[in-house]
């Protein structure tokens, strides 16, 4: 499946950017924060995933821009587990942009893993609504 997300410039994005089951895939978006891209090229798994600098508003009150989900549709909820536990968080797709943010549940996420400015989340697809939190 290929999506489009716009960071900065229009790009393709291909989900299935790996060559089987057991390989490791990349990617969804291009970081373009340094330290992101190392964490991104640096992350290894057989499942896609995306990339989010953490900046102090998005620990309070900015919430976070996400790529396209597939199979995740307008004001979707989808489950993100960690560590530290399990959470609900709405998607929300922009009108007429191709990108969306998470809303509803976010603060509650970002309260309980102690998301600060610097960090960096890796959200990990499971399954079209289920993503596992890595925080660097």
């Amino acid at each position: 499946m290929y999506a489009m997300f716009f960071n900065g410039h229009t790009m393709e994005i291909n989900y299935l950017a790996h060559d089987g089951p057991g390989t490791d895939c990349t990617c969804i978006m291009y970081p373009t924060a340094p330290r992101t891209m190392h964490i991104a090229n640096g992350f290894r798994s057989t499942n896609p995933f995306f990339v989010v600098s953490i900046v102090y508003p998005m620990t309070s009150r900015l919430l976070p821009n996400v790529p396209p989900l597939p199979e995740v549709y307008e004001d979707s909820t989808i489950s993100i587990t960690n560590e530290r536990g399990a959470w609900t968080v709405q998607y929300r797709h922009y009108a007429g942009r191709t990108n969306g943010c998470f809303g509803v549940g976010w603060s509650v996420l970002a309260t309980a893993c102690q998301l600060r400015h610097g960090h960096v989340c890796v959200f990990e697809r499971l399954a079209p609504q289920d993503y596992r939190l890595h925080i660097y």
